[in-house]
């Protein structure tokens, strides 16, 4: 649990620190009924990209990943789309959505002090973990599901091809 989980730029976290931290934006996710519906995340490349990510999978939900130098008109069509009602973002990209009737979950604002009271669910392999949107390059954009099920698939395809010690592969 203290051993370095993630590390970005200059900065770090434990796994510990990371599961916590995940754990929580699990729980506020699941303050609203939200199991298995999309949840948007909308955040910088940080630690909270990844702090998010795992929140909104331990929540039950799948994510929905927005860049933030996506057009307005983009974002709106996916999230309209995907029907989002929540999002995991950061308070500095909250101006993003003034225009749409969602819960925000901001990353950098979720109190660590608070005690982790909400069970999580079980997440099974035919849930959804994330919808990736299409460039829309032959038209309009589309959502393309991705079910644990399918990255277990993929992930285990790959086994054959890459060393058995991913470390190798970092110095």
């Amino acid at each position: 649990p203290n051993n370095t989980a993630l590390t970005f730029n200059n900065n770090s976290i434990t796994y510990k620190t990371l599961n916590e931290k995940a754990n929580k934006i699990a729980q506020e996710i699941l303050k609203n009924p939200t199991q298995n519906n999309v949840v948007g995340l909308c955040v910088e490349r940080s630690l909270d990209m990844i702090i998010g990510m795992l929140g909104i999978l331990k929540s039950g939900c799948a994510y929905l990943p927005i860049d933030p130098e996506y057009p307005k008109q983009r974002v709106n069509f996916m999230l309209k789309d995907a029907k989002v009602d929540t999002i995991v973002s950061q308070s500095s990209l909250l101006n993003l959505f003034d225009e749409f009737k969602i819960n925000p979950i901001l990353v950098d604002e979720i109190d660590d002090s608070q005690n982790n009271t909400i069970e999580l669910p079980t997440v099974k392999e035919t849930d959804l973990a994330y919808i990736i949107y299409t460039s829309g390059s032959t038209g309009k954009p589309k959502g393309v599901p991705i079910s644990h099920k399918n990255i277990i698939n993929s992930t285990a395809s790959r086994l054959d091809f890459y060393n058995e010690n991913p470390s190798a592969f970092f110095p």
